[in-house]
């Protein structure tokens, strides 16, 4: 899904607020996302091969 606006970038210990397009209606319908408390960042290794697919970040709880 297109990310139209980042209201709130994630940080530890903080929440991060994404607004995206609709998949079917983007042109007419925009939907919010609030994220939970924010645990930790990780970076993907740039060969990792579930980095492209956006599979490699893991929540940690």
């Amino acid at each position: 899904m297109r990310i139209t606006r980042v209201v709130q970038w994630p940080q530890v210990g903080g929440r991060s607020w994404i607004w995206y397009d609709d998949p079917e209606l983007h042109h007419a319908i925009e939907h919010y996302r609030v994220s939970s408390e924010v645990r930790s960042i990780t970076r993907l290794a740039d060969n990792d091969p579930q980095a492209e697919s956006g599979k490699g970040a893991t929540d940690e709880t």
